[in-house]
Formats: structure tokens, C-alpha cells, sequence
């Protein structure tokens, strides 16, 4: 396995969290904010996690706040039975998260190496806000608070 790159810093947590959130921007990135897991050890290996895609559930659950919303509504038996076989038709089918069906849905793992393993087989970056741009201030602030 080789990295894509290497970074010296004395931040691994924050370069974990900020390699997962840099591929974000806007309000995507402040839902990747709230979303990620950093966890690990720096000795060993650091995880910076993700488990659902953005608005993973958003259109099920306006599905269901909908039929719902009809069942509050109804004017009639008949039409209260309708919104309510189409209220658990819908439960009936949840699709779940896409985490519980597929795993995680993005991972980045970052790993200690000494100077002599960086071999050139990637590129290089001797701080964090060389590695993410000089405009990553945004970015690795987010990254050192999660």
C-alpha cells in the first residue's frame, strides 16, 4: 500500500480529518464536519471516517413526514386508511443506512513513517497548510476542532 502523499506535521488527527473534509465546500462541508469519526492512535494508525453519503435518508424521511402530514390531513375514514397503508408501505421498505448495507462510506487512514520510508514515490508537503493551500485556514480549523 502506498500513501498518496506525505505530510510532516505534529497534527495527525487534524491531517486525517482535514484529508476527508478538503474533498468538501460549503454547506457539504459543514455536514462533513459534524458527520466525522476521528479515532485511533498516533504510534499506530489514525481513522478519519464517514459512514453515510450526504442526505443519505433526507428523501425517505420527507417521504414519510408527507404521508404523515396526509394522515393529520384527512377529512375521511377512507382517506385516512389510504395515507395510512401508504405510511406503512413506506416503513415496510426503509432502505436503511447506507452504512448498515455497504460498510463506510468514506475512510482515510493516516499512518506514522520516518523520514526514511518517504522515498519519493509521492509527493511531499512539510506542513499541513502547504499540503491543503494557503486559503485552508477554514478547513484546518474545522479539522482541529472535531
Amino acid at each position: 500500500m502506498f500513501p498518496d502523499y506525505y505530510v510532516r506535521t505534529c497534527e495527525p488527527f487534524t491531517l486525517a480529518a482535514a484529508a476527508v473534509l478538503s474533498d468538501f465546500s460549503g454547506d457539504e462541508l459543514i455536514w462533513a464536519a459534524d458527520e466525522l469519526t476521528v479515532d485511533g492512535e498516533a504510534e499506530f494508525g489514525i481513522s478519519a471516517t464517514l459512514l453515510n453519503p450526504p442526505d443519505d435518508r433526507a428523501d425517505h424521511e420527507s417521504e414519510l413526514e408527507s404521508v404523515q402530514a396526509e394522515i393529520d390531513a384527512a377529512e375521511s375514514d377512507d382517506d385516512r386508511e389510504e395515507a395510512e397503508s401508504k405510511l406503512a408501505e413506506l416503513e415496510e421498505n426503509d432502505p436503511g443506512s447506507w452504512s448498515d448495507a455497504n460498510g463506510a462510506w468514506r475512510i482515510c487512514e493516516v499512518f506514522r513513517v520516518d523520514a526514511a520510508d518517504m522515498s519519493g514515490r509521492a509527493p511531499e508537503y512539510d506542513s499541513l497548510s502547504e499540503c491543503f493551500g494557503t486559503d485552508s485556514a477554514e478547513l484546518l480549523e474545522l479539522a482541529r476542532n472535531i
